[in-house]
């Protein structure tokens, strides 16, 4: 109970920051409502980002039995419930754990080690993917941050760190089998969680074997990813407000290169949903490109992103078997 009350009081702390500083205009989140068409397009992509993170999972999930077959409807309704308790509860583990429930009822035989290494190999992908797109950002638009300035050559080499670290991680997927057991028994030894964490790895190694399957995975994830960061954009073009003196609009390639930043912040469950993190992130992130109303922007893809996260009360109460959720609502706390 404390860490939730610790949480809400540094999203609450954000937000009065950010808003006591006049960098949240909600009269703009009334002008957005002017335009149905583009929610209703901004929430109907998310909604296809639920079922690309359902397919992913699936296709985890799958990969050690090849003649157990999950129905793609069920996982998303599993991911869309977990979605919704990963929403209204402080964090995204609530939603893990639910999910797990979930699948456990599903298919009995499937243990919680496996459930478990499951979810984090599905988020690990999730991460490379969105890297990745970052990374093509940055092949892209080189010739911008090189001669935009030293705030941009910073976030250049910043975002080229990150896009390094995701492709160290597929690199580790190639080295030779020996490595690889080196590295899983000196985890192993590590004091706690080190066994489960050699466990979660002898599974990320095993994916390197199979090549074409290791980049399906991380192409489901570069579509999600993608959708997400239009949707994004979407909401949020047509209301940017630039500083005296930026030269030129803010184009989709540009957002690539710092949306992928913010959603990792808010993806580490320090707040609600990414409540207050969100806002002051994107604030700093979008001044980059000469747009000062960043934390505004965020603000009308926070209220689609809870949106589509609450929409999973209807497959929530639609489902034909619920799980007992008070052992997972206890420990998100």
């Amino acid at each position: 109970m404390k860490i939730l009350f610790l949480k809400i009081a540094i999203a609450t702390g954000l937000i009065y920051y950010v808003a006591s500083s006049g960098k949240i205009d909600m009269g703009l989140l009334a002008r957005s409502f002017e335009h149905p068409v583009l929610w209703v397009v901004a929430i109907s992509i998310l909604v296809g980002n639920i079922i690309f993170t359902a397919y992913r999972w699936k296709m985890i999930l799958e990969n050690d039995n090849h003649k157990k077959r999950y129905p793609l409807l069920s996982i998303t309704r599993f991911t869309w419930i977990g979605a919704l308790f990963s929403s209204i509860l402080p964090g995204v583990v609530s939603g893990d754990l639910i999910k797990i429930l979930y699948m456990r009822q599903l298919d009995r035989n499937l243990s919680k080690t496996k459930l478990v290494t499951s979810i984090l190999l599905d988020r690990i992908l999730g991460l490379v993917g969105l890297l990745i797109l970052l990374g093509i950002s940055l092949v892209l638009n080189r010739e911008q941050f090189m001669n935009g300035g030293e705030d941009l050559r910073e976030l250049f080499f910043f975002d080229l760190i990150l896009f390094a670290g995701a492709l160290c991680f597929i690199a580790t997927l190639f080295l030779p089998r020996k490595l690889q057991h080196f590295l899983s028994d000196v985890v192993k030894k590590m004091p706690l969680l080190g066994k489960k964490i050699s466990e979660v790895l002898e599974v990320v190694f095993s994916l390197g074997k199979k090549k074409s399957f290791l980049f399906s995975l991380v192409g489901v994830s570069m579509i999600a990813q993608v959708l997400s960061i239009f949707s994004f954009y979407l909401l949020s073009s047509n209301f940017y407000e630039y500083a005296e003196g930026a030269v030129s609009k803010m184009s989709f390639l540009e957002n690539l290169s710092i949306i992928p930043v913010g959603l990792i912040s808010i993806a580490i469950p320090i707040t609600p949903s990414g409540l207050g993190v969100g806002h002051a992130m994107f604030d700093k992130l979008f001044t980059y490109f000469g747009v000062t109303n960043g934390a505004s922007l965020f603000n009308l893809y926070f209220l689609a992103f809870v949106i589509i996260n609450l929409l999973g009360l209807i497959p929530y109460l639609t489902s034909p078997k619920k799980v007992d959720t008070t052992q997972a609502l206890e420990d998100s706390f």
